[in-house]
């Protein structure tokens, strides 16, 4: 969480306020936009646990070793 911080900080050190300012304000409009935008996209696709997939993985694998 740091770096956009100072990176912000060093943007507000090397330029002039407004027109940093004005470059912030549209960075954040964009970004809401965007965040938007893929939480309608994707809100129906199934999350999967790292648990879940060690499962599927440990039942491809079963049928291998049997056979050995």
């Amino acid at each position: 969480m740091a770096t956009p911080w100072a990176g912000l900080i060093v943007a507000l050190g090397m330029n002039p306020i407004v027109n940093t300012l004005i470059a912030v304000g549209l960075i954040l409009v964009n970004s809401t936009i965007w965040a938007y935008v893929g939480a309608y996209i994707f809100k129906n696709f199934k999350i999967h646990t790292v648990a879940e997939i060690r499962a599927d993985d440990n039942l491809e694998e079963a049928p291998a070793h049997a056979n050995a």
